[in-house]
């Protein structure tokens, strides 16, 4: 038995780079989605091409995504701000909303 959706004992993690195996297309997982069923979809977003323009991402199932490197893309978080409550404030005034 294995543990990931792949088949592969592995789940696609967000920031890994992947391969379709059915059309060969290739980018860096940057979200996920699960659906009731339990079909896991990841959405895939190649690269800038040579002359700097960028693809549409594009939304595959896992079952047939191979990990082709693992956290090739990490955005360090900046811990800093991540525990300053203030750093990112809730949504502004909401006068159509009754106050609680």
């Amino acid at each position: 038995m294995t543990n990931g959706t792949n088949g592969k004992d592995e789940f696609v993690e967000l920031g890994d780079e992947v391969t379709d195996a059915v059309t060969g297309f290739v980018g860096i997982a940057t979200a996920a989605t699960t659906f009731l069923n339990g079909c896991r979809r990841i959405q895939i977003t190649p690269k800038a091409d040579a002359t700097g323009k960028y693809q549409d991402e594009r939304w595959l199932d896992e079952p047939q995504l191979t990990v082709t490197k693992r956290s090739a893309y990490l955005q360090p978080v900046r811990k800093e701000k991540r525990d300053d409550p203030t750093a990112f404030p809730p949504g502004g005034d909401r006068p159509d909303c009754p106050s609680r």
